[in-house]
C-alpha cells in the first residue's frame, strides 16, 4: 500500500509540472508512464472523455502513450475505422506525434482508407474492400509524392503529411 502511495504522488507530482508548463523538465519515460496511468484507468472506467483528455495530453507533451500505439498496430477490417478515427483525432492535433503511433504499413492503409472516404465518396464498408492488398502496396515515399501532387485543403493536407517521413 506505500508502494502504490508513493505511485500515486509521482504521478500526481508529475501531472502538477505538466499543468504548470513546466514539462521540459521531465523525461520522456516519466511523461509516458504518467499519459499511460491516465489513459489505463480511463480504460479501466469506460470513461471516453478521459480518455480523450489523456491521448489529446500525451500528443501535446509529443509522447507516445504505448497501449494505444499497440491497439493502432493491430488494426483489423473489423476495427480499421475505429482505429483510422483514433489516429486521426491524434494527427489533427500533431500530425508529428501522429507519425510515432503507426507502422509504414498502417500509415499506407491509413492514408488508403482516408482517400477512400474523401476524395472517392465511398461509405465506410466499400472504403474497407477497396483497401489495396499487401502483394500491391505502394511504399510510403511514393505515397507521400501522389500527396503532394493531390492539391488538397490546408486540413486535409495537414492530416495527409502526417504520411510522410
Amino acid at each position: 500500500m506505500e508502494q502504490e502511495a508513493k505511485e500515486a504522488a509521482r504521478h500526481n507530482e508529475t501531472i502538477q509540472v505538466l499543468t504548470a508548463g513546466q514539462g521540459l523538465t521531465l523525461e520522456t519515460h516519466q511523461l509516458q508512464k504518467a499519459f499511460s496511468k491516465e489513459w489505463t484507468d480511463a480504460v479501466k472506467a469506460g470513461n471516453k472523455q478521459a480518455m480523450g483528455t489523456a491521448l489529446a495530453r500525451a500528443t501535446r507533451a509529443g509522447v507516445v502513450i504505448p497501449a494505444v500505439q499497440d491497439l493502432i498496430g493491430r488494426t483489423t477490417s473489423t476495427n480499421l475505422t475505429q482505429n483510422y478515427a483514433t489516429y486521426k483525432a491524434i494527427a489533427d492535433i500533431d500530425p508529428i506525434t501522429a507519425m510515432r503511433y503507426v507502422s509504414e504499413d498502417n500509415a499506407i492503409l491509413f492514408h488508403e482508407y482516408y482517400e477512400n472516404r474523401t476524395m472517392f465518396g465511398m461509405t465506410e464498408q466499400e472504403a474497407l474492400q477497396q483497401v489495396t492488398p499487401p502483394e500491391h502496396k505502394a511504399v510510403r515515399s511514393e505515397v507521400s509524392a501522389r500527396v503532394a501532387g493531390c492539391g488538397n485543403t490546408s486540413s486535409q493536407h495537414r492530416l495527409l503529411s502526417s504520411h510522410q517521413l
